[in-house]
């Protein structure tokens, strides 16, 4: 009797950590997309572009692959990424279980710039959109891994973003030289 209610407590814990975590999906075509526009930038829309090239060298390892397309005319720019996830199991030992890839959108007006972030995906042999790690009427669902994947991909995509929007919208002071 106490490990069935320890397996109920176990599981219904494990639905609430999933639930604290959710992967925004586009209304229409349902996969993981992130997308928002930053309204109160500070500069102009060349400034904001610049801005961040500089936090994408900042930000990545090899910046020169991540960076797939710069437009100056149009102030665009296009990229992808991945990170690693990790699996942990009930021993506390952690293995790598692939990554997750996905590619980005900058545009940039005058005070303000938009991202999108999509073909947010598990690196497999076929497209595996990661909202599929949300759904456990899935037939591959795995309950005791795939929130923790969850949740692993919205503290990722949470951190990049808000140091994107940190380094882009708001520059440094310039100190003064005035004494």
């Amino acid at each position: 009797m106490k490990q069935l209610l320890l397996l109920i407590l176990s599981i219904s814990t494990l639905q609430l950590v999933a639930q604290d975590y959710q992967i925004p999906r586009n209304e229409k075509t349902e996969l993981a997309e992130y997308v928002e526009v930053i309204e109160d930038a500070k500069g102009t829309a060349s400034e904001l572009h610049q801005r961040a090239l500089e936090w994408i060298k900042e930000e990545f390892k090899n910046p020169t692959q991540v960076l797939q397309s710069d437009d100056e005319t149009t102030l665009e720019i296009k990229g992808k990424a991945r990170f690693r996830i990790t699996f942990t199991d009930k021993k506390e030992n952690t293995t790598p279980a692939g990554f997750v890839a996905y590619k980005f959108t900058l545009q940039f007006k005058d005070g303000k710039f938009r991202y999108v972030i999509d073909h947010i995906r598990w690196e497999q042999p076929s497209y595996f959109d990661v909202s599929r790690w949300e759904n456990p009427d899935d037939s591959k669902y795995k309950e005791e891994v795939w929130p923790s994947y969850v949740e692993q991909t919205v503290a990722y995509f949470e951190q990049l973003t808000d140091s994107m929007v940190e380094f882009v919208s708001y520059p440094e002071e310039e100190e003064s030289t005035d004494w």
